[in-house]
């Protein structure tokens, strides 16, 4: 959910770390998001140099993540990371350097709520507000 208006999107694909990997850009009147997925898993492997092992095609993930970071550094994109455990969203700037992290954040910040989406099946995903998981789970904060 987003505080900042309507929100549209766009899904682009991506072949270097699995064949048609898609990644959501998500458009509001304010911002435009990415979900990284596993083009850039992790804030630290924003550095081009970084490119997962397990990637199918590494130079192409190499020439895809370059080609992106230059993009989302002239736009500017917020990064949302999927598989960060510190980190959850970011964005970049160009430096003399290469491209570099400008900003850290948190998706509230921008009046963003997140949700968590469980996939009973293909194509029917299940949105659960993660307080009523909590409490039904016990978790402890």
């Amino acid at each position: 959910m987003c505080d900042g208006g309507a929100i549209f999107g766009e899904l682009k694909l991506f072949n270097g770390h699995t064949l048609g990997q898609i990644i959501p850009f998500i458009e509001t009147n304010k911002d435009t998001l990415v979900y990284m997925t596993d083009l850039i898993p992790v804030m630290a492997s924003i550095p081009l140099s970084w490119v997962p092992a397990y990637d199918l095609q590494p130079h192409i993930s190499l020439t895809e993540k370059e080609m992106f970071l230059n993009d989302a550094a002239t736009n500017p994109y917020i990064l949302v990371f999927e598989h960060d455990l510190y980190t959850e969203c970011c964005s970049v700037q160009k430096t003399e350097k290469g491209i570099k992290i400008n900003e850290v954040f948190q998706l509230d910040k921008l009046g963003f709520q997140l949700l968590l989406v469980l996939r009973l099946a293909p194509f029917q995903p299940l949105e659960i507000d993660p307080l009523h998981l909590q409490k039904a789970f016990r978790f402890e904060e």
